[in-house]
């Protein structure tokens, strides 16, 4: 049976709301961990919010300027420039027994952004060409 584009492009569209429905039910159970545990809400969970926030609404009504968007959350996540964990998680790895760091931010923000490409690769195509950014500008400006 084969199942016709219009459904494929449907199916696509939805399950890009896949990886951003996965930080929020982890960023509420961090939240509630930490309320019911008296953990520190910091500036950087506050921003995570904020962000979480603004990223459902720009990819509700903008939606590939709402995928970028939540990419860029999830790189600044890598920085705990923004968290969404409890506390503010930091993890390294090193290679070898000179302690060479291959990686140094917060591995969950990693584990999303992976999740995230696999399934919003083809919004990230040409991102770094002028003609890109003009169409989506172009986007913007006739919704």
């Amino acid at each position: 049976m084969k199942i016709p584009l219009f459904m494929k492009d449907r199916i696509k569209y939805y399950l890009d709301f896949v990886p951003i429905l996965i930080v929020i039910i982890y960023t509420g159970i961090s939240i509630g961990t930490m309320i019911s545990t008296d953990n520190i809400l910091y500036w950087q969970h506050y921003l995570g919010i904020t962000f979480l926030i603004l990223n459902i609404i720009v990819l509700c009504k903008y939606h590939q300027l709402g995928i970028v968007f939540f990419g860029f959350t999830l790189i600044i996540g890598l920085f705990t420039l923004v968290s969404f964990d409890v506390g503010l998680k930091v993890d390294t790895l090193h290679v070898t027994a000179a302690m060479i760091p291959i990686f140094w931010g917060n591995a969950m923000c990693l584990l999303w952004l992976t999740i995230h490409l696999i399934f919003s690769f083809r919004y990230y195509v040409g991102i770094a060409t002028k003609d890109y950014w003009r169409k989506l500008f172009k986007q913007i400006q006739s919704a």
